[in-house]
């Protein structure tokens, strides 16, 4: 982590503590390209010396984003340092990852359940008795639906906190 990133955060803690919707702006500014009509640019540009420049020199834009890429490097070796998943966090883009893999996983069993009732339908139809080995397919299949829904309860469980 680099010391403007920590000069901003020391920064921004004491602006927390007089106006706490300091801190609420936070993910907003960050989201908006870390610009805006609010308090916290002033702060950033202040802890990485972008106020030092004018903002009409060519070089202005490459610092600024040079401290936008210093910042966001020292915030993701911050969170990972102190190991935000053990306080009920992840990283959005784990998040987002496990939230598709889910609705993938879902809509899989969802069509694994049609194609059942349909070779069901299609047996009943031929009047084709169920043999054991029908009945063992489908408590198979059954056994491998509850541990889908018991990994998406305790999924659902681990981001029931966030």
């Amino acid at each position: 982590m680099d010391k403007s990133f920590l000069e901003f955060w020391s920064h921004l803690m004491k602006a927390g503590a007089l106006n706490p919707s300091e801190l609420n702006q936070m993910s907003k500014w960050m989201q908006g390209g870390f610009s805006g009509p609010d308090t916290l640019s002033p702060l950033f540009k202040k802890a990485y010396g972008l106020d030092q420049v004018s903002e009409s020199l060519p070089d202005y834009t490459r610092l600024a984003q040079e401290a936008v890429s210093s910042f966001q490097e020292s915030l993701k070796t911050f969170v990972s340092s102190i190991g935000v998943s053990s306080i009920g966090m992840v990283p959005k883009e784990t998040h987002l990852a496990l939230i598709k893999k889910y609705e993938a996983l879902k809509e899989k069993s969802a069509d694994q359940e049609e194609t059942i009732k349909h070779l069901k339908a299609m047996l009943d139809d031929k009047g084709i008795p169920a043999d054991d080995s029908l009945r063992q397919f489908k408590h198979m299949l059954h056994s491998q639906n509850e541990q889908f829904q018991s990994l998406m309860k305790t999924i659902g469980n681990f981001y029931k906190n966030d």
